[in-house]
């Protein structure tokens, strides 16, 4: 029998509070963009795990639109594999719009030719006001979220 990898698990458990998002809140919530059942982005943050420092190119769409895109530096861990990451900038609105709808994030580490695009739609994450990750890893990118009902207006800051 196959081990289950880290990532396949993070997956099952992501796919596994999706589906159950929309049942634990009660009716009326709230936030911008007219009461869509579209999922706002509201925060990006950007990690490394790698040794090396990266040159990560971000790319946020907003339903087909490409709203932001960033050559983003990250240093490097100290020890490879130890866990660790360190933390790159974060950016929120006003550096993209916070609006609701179909948002798609793409994360390529220059040099390399794999891209890693997550959609985060009605159907995902319903509703929900979310806050992503990025996490450079040894082979590839991850790309996490965490998703809330609990709309309310953030401040508008940009860090980098």
């Amino acid at each position: 029998m196959d081990s289950l990898t880290r990532r396949e698990a993070v997956g099952a458990g992501v796919a596994a509070l999706a589906g159950l998002a929309g049942c634990s809140t009660g009716s009326g919530s709230s936030g911008g963009g007219g009461g869509s059942d579209q999922p706002r982005l509201d925060r990006v943050r950007v990690s490394n795990s790698r040794a090396d420092d990266v040159s990560l190119d971000l790319q946020l769409e907003l339903d087909g639109e490409v709203v932001f895109w960033r050559d983003v530096a990250v240093d490097g861990v100290e020890t490879e594999g130890s866990g660790q990451s360190v933390q790159g900038a974060t950016f929120e609105p006003p550096a993209f719009p916070r609006e609701r709808g179909e948002w798609r994030v793409r994360a390529r580490v220059r040099g390399t030719d794999q891209t890693y695009s997550t959609l985060f739609t009605s159907e995902t994450t319903a509703e929900s006001c979310l806050a992503l990750g990025v996490n450079v890893q040894a082979d590839d990118v991850e790309i996490t979220y965490v998703a809330t009902h609990e709309c309310d207006a953030v401040s508008t800051t940009t860090e980098g």
